[in-house]
């Protein structure tokens, strides 16, 4: 079974796209800033990656974005009266 399971991780991001961009993003980041940093000699940057955003210690702002759109759309909604009184 692989730990974390996806749909927790998904559950975190909001959705597959933004969970591999945020994942590839910070692994990015680890091999850039300092390839010796993980605690594990042998944990990957891409796993390391993972264990943080489910961890919380990344926090992918995807889902803040989405749910203000979502917000905004609603309150820009009008509904029209299609009756003829």
């Amino acid at each position: 079974m692989i730990y974390p399971a996806l749909s927790d991780l998904i559950k975190k991001a909001g959705n597959r796209y933004s969970l591999v961009i945020a994942t590839a993003k910070r692994a990015r980041e680890l091999v850039e800033s300092d390839p010796n940093q993980t605690d594990e000699k042998s944990a990957k940057p891409v796993s390391v990656a993972i264990q943080e955003i489910h961890q919380d210690k990344i926090i992918i702002n995807e889902i803040k974005r989405a749910n203000k759109q979502a917000d905004q759309e609603a309150e820009d909604m009008t509904f029209e009266d299609d009756s003829d009184a």
